[in-house]
């Protein structure tokens, strides 16, 4: 489990969790509103959730709120590779709640191959 450091624009409603000991080589897109940043070895290093409130409640089917993301008082994240695909696990608590927010991603770590025409 890494611990996380949090930043979130509560205006804006954009949450950026990441691993402060790793720096990020690269980032993509996934879905709406989730961007991942990744370090050499194609680890998970960061994750950005803009519209967060929203994409929280979706992916935990709790309710969350800017308040709620506004106090954070700790985060991590797990990272598991199953059947070519990476599950990374969001942990984040506030008062006297934690929530597990579970992401499916592409497998970074494994080569792709490329297409020529």
């Amino acid at each position: 489990m890494v611990k996380l450091k949090i930043d979130y624009d509560k205006e804006n409603d954009i949450l950026f969790a990441y691993d402060p000991k790793r720096k990020s080589y690269g980032s993509i897109e996934i879905g709406d509103g989730i961007v991942i940043d990744f370090d050499k070895q194609r680890k998970v290093d960061a994750i950005e959730l803009i519209s967060a409130t929203e994409l929280l409640e979706a992916l935990t089917q709790k309710k969350v709120t800017k308040e709620n993301l506004d106090s954070i008082t700790s985060a991590a994240m797990t990272t598991k590779v199953r059947r070519g695909v990476e599950i990374v696990l969001i942990m984040l608590a506030w008062a006297n709640e934690t929530i597990e927010a579970p992401l499916t991603l592409p497998n970074l770590r494994q080569k792709m191959a490329v297409r020529t025409n």
